[in-house]
């Protein structure tokens, strides 16, 4: 079981989930990567693989075959990786929402894009030292 791999002393109390709906695959696969990327690319060709299911599925309604991503739900330890995984998400074009609380000030794509819009706005080109990140 996974929860033998968890020292004794990093459990929390048992929690259970209870599905809305009685789906025939209910395992829960543990796996094991050695980079990050290869877990990213992993979670990527797993939600494509759901989604083909979802495709084919007689269980779920023309609705929900139509949006097969709002039955995906990827579930983080730590929202540090959170933009990671958007990164990759873009990347594969898989769409995707969350809850909003991250921050992605940091990112340089992100820090970029403040800078071109501080520059358009400068009207001293004293003021441009500093902005060239952007170019």
């Amino acid at each position: 079981k996974i929860i033998s791999q968890l020292p004794s002393d990093e459990r929390t109390e048992a929690k259970e989930l209870i599905p809305r709906r009685d789906f025939k695959r209910k395992e829960i696969n543990f796996k094991q990567f050695t980079t990050e990327e290869e877990e990213l690319i992993f979670i990527c060709d797993r939600i494509e693989d759901i989604k083909k299911d979802i495709a084919v599925s007689g269980e779920l309604s023309a609705e929900e075959k139509s949006r097969p991503y709002t039955n995906i739900a990827v579930l983080l330890r730590k929202r540090e990786d959170i933009l990671k995984i958007i990164d990759t998400f873009q990347k594969r074009g898989i769409p995707y929402a969350t809850d909003g609380k991250e921050d992605i000030s940091s990112e340089k794509r992100v820090r970029q894009m403040l800078d071109v819009l501080q520059l358009a706005h400068i009207k001293d080109t004293a003021d441009y030292s500093g902005k060239d990140a952007a170019f």
